[in-house]
């Protein structure tokens, strides 16, 4: 998941050991980039969809919207979202393992 991938690649830049594989952070920008791109996260239509909560932690972050609060929000139409309220502005998160297969 993108926050192992994050730590993992964090601690082996800090212990100066080289990720020989390029496996940990160049994977993690891959999956940072493929998240980003479902999305801008300004509205529940335009939302960032991720599949772990933790990946929000991550984006939040990188995003600089720290300090905010979360709430959840949605309808039929657009399943269940995280809002994530900051003094910056509010960011969208589509939970998507929360969809009904269903559909």
């Amino acid at each position: 998941d993108l926050s192992t991938l994050l730590y993992t690649s964090k601690c082996l830049k800090e212990k100066k050991r080289p990720d020989t594989t390029y496996f940990f952070n160049k994977r993690y920008q891959l999956l940072l980039n493929s998240i980003l791109n479902t999305g801008n996260g300004k509205s529940y239509e335009t939302a960032f969809k991720v599949i772990y909560i933790w990946d929000e932690y991550v984006i939040k972050g990188t995003l600089g919207f720290l300090g905010g609060k979360d709430r959840l929000g949605g309808s039929k139409n657009h399943g269940v979202y995280c809002v994530w309220d900051t003094p910056k502005g509010e960011i969208y998160f589509e939970e998507i393992y929360y969809l009904d297969e269903k559909k």
